[in-house]
């Protein structure tokens, strides 16, 4: 398929959990953002979540702006899996 070998996690219960992470830190923010303190904990977990900025990666590659997300929100997801090559 055209996750293998992505680093996604290809299961149901940890593609799902990578998935979350990926929300969460959407939402709540990441650590270079200065929104991080307010909700350090769950966004810190979700950053070491297995996968999940493999999976921002492979869905940066494949959404388009406008038509799948406004450019914000696809900004969001472009600095994260720029995350992706440095971990």
């Amino acid at each position: 398929g055209t996750l293998e070998g992505k680093g996604i996690p290809l299961d149901e219960k940890n593609l799902d959990r990578a998935m979350r992470a990926l929300a969460t830190i959407l939402v709540y923010g990441t650590e270079d953002d200065g929104k991080y303190d307010e909700l350090k904990q769950a966004s810190s977990e979700a950053a070491s979540v297995n996968g999940v900025y493999a999976l921002a990666k492979f869905l940066d590659e494949r959404m388009c702006v406008p038509r799948d997300m406004g450019s914000m929100s696809a900004a969001a997801i472009k600095r994260l899996a720029a995350l992706a090559c440095a971990t």
